[in-house]
């Protein structure tokens, strides 16, 4: 096309290059403070188990002299246990479009790889939050058990309308630490975490430098039964007066069990049927939940501001 135009204006230019960013700007969050933060460990079966005991509470033991030996007390552990969830992520790249020229993209194949790693990491912290338990058979998928279905004996659902306040928050310390807990970690959601940063009692606001986790903001709260890290989760329940929690954890005591770690699988195991190249993200984990009567969770509030 041509133009009678004394003088050539962008407008008319057909042979203009497109001005496009090479970077991509990824809008959806990948933190991940359970998955990256927690201790792991391995798992051998597909249900892991653990042992758990109480002890006798402390007893005024005085004994007469020469007096008979008092009968024995016996306790014996139990086994809590939960099931490996398989989590995978797949990406298909046809033959053409690896060889295409892009914008910010020098191997597509590999840029959907990487960024699966990054979703199905997303998958494992939904997971091990508000993962439902189901044993699986043949035909349904096992599901593991997370943290806020795991935790039943500290389990606390407020009465409708009920805003947490700084004493309700110290209360529910003090029922843990009366069950022989110390929590020092607490994980709640936007509105919550707004709450817990007016209380007057000791809240500071700092970045944990050391942490290697995966997280956005941190802060600190001095309480009468220690200090807890307080991490706003993306993934806590945010439903008012039905299901907005927080969880009161002693991160030493809560593990990731892996048995099969996640990873791409090779290119022999990914069975190439189209013109293109096919890939797998794959890995098998649980969540086990040690000593869960020195947690805790309280659910329910109401997200009003006084």
């Amino acid at each position: 096309m041509s133009f009678a135009s004394d003088i050539i204006i962008t407008y008319d230019d057909l042979t203009m290059i497109d001005d496009v960013m090479a970077e991509i700007f990824k809008l959806t969050p990948t933190e991940t403070p359970l998955f990256s933060g927690l201790p792991k460990e391995q798992a051998n079966g597909t249900t892991h188990y653990w042992q758990e005991q109480t002890m006798s509470t402390a007893q005024d033991n005085a004994q007469i002299e020469g007096g008979a030996f008092r009968a024995p007390e016996h306790q014996q552990p139990f086994r809590p246990s939960n099931v490996c969830q398989i989590f995978q992520k797949t990406h298909s790249v046809s033959s053409s479009d690896q060889w295409v020229k892009k914008y910010g993209i020098a191997n597509q194949f590999e840029k959907q790889e990487r960024e699966n790693m990054e979703k199905i990491a997303t998958d494992i912290e939904l997971a091990l939050l508000r993962g439902s338990l189901n044993v699986g058979s043949e035909t349904i998928a096992r599901r593991a058990a997370g943290l806020i279905n795991f935790l039943t004996a500290n389990k606390t659902t407020v009465v409708s309308g009920t805003k947490l306040t700084e004493s309700l928050f110290n209360g529910i310390l003090q029922a843990i630490w009366d069950n022989g807990g110390k929590p020092d970690e607490i994980y709640t959601n936007s509105f919550l975490k707004r709450v817990i940063s007016e209380f007057t009692g000791g809240s500071t606001m700092n970045n944990d430098s050391k942490s290697k986790r995966v997280v956005n903001t941190i802060s600190y709260y001095e309480s009468d039964f220690g200090t807890q890290q307080i991490f706003l989760h993306r993934y806590m329940p945010k439903t008012a007066n039905v299901d907005s929690a927080v969880l009161f954890l002693k991160r030493s005591q809560n593990y990731v069990v892996i048995g099969e770690p996640v990873h791409p699988l090779d290119k022999t195991e990914v069975a190439q049927t189209v013109n293109g190249m096919k890939g797998v993200i794959r890995g098998e984990l649980t969540f086990a939940a040690k000593a869960q009567l020195h947690q805790g969770l309280a659910q329910g509030f109401d997200h009003q501001f006084n």
